[in-house]
């Protein structure tokens, strides 16, 4: 599989710098675009706890496994999806914002 032309993407609230903590953030969300003109926002679930994973290594990671985008050469270039845990699942029990349901693209 591939990315997409979707603009499926997520709001931190904290902001990202580079300490390598896990931060917390109730007010975060991802979004996944459902048509060409509607979206659906996915908030987070289960507390602030571990609302983003800020690694400068890993690049950008809403919860451990919510949506993370690895940026950097050394990391493979895959953009990973697992909802349910940290971030609310999409409609019809779906855990990945990516077509077809699959959890890894790139």
């Amino acid at each position: 599989a591939t990315l997409t032309d979707r603009p499926d993407a997520g709001y931190n609230s904290k902001g990202w710098v580079g300490y390598g903590e896990d931060r917390p953030g109730k007010s975060n969300f991802l979004y996944a675009w459902q048509s060409s003109e509607s979206f659906v926002k996915l908030p987070k679930v289960g507390g602030a706890g571990m609302g983003v994973v800020d690694k400068p290594e890993k690049g950008p990671m809403f919860g451990p496994e919510g949506l993370s985008i690895p940026l950097f050469a050394q990391n493979p270039r895959r953009a990973r999806c697992k909802l349910g845990p940290y971030y609310q699942r999409l409609p019809g029990d779906r855990t990945s914002m990516f077509e077809n349901g699959e959890p890894e693209v790139g």
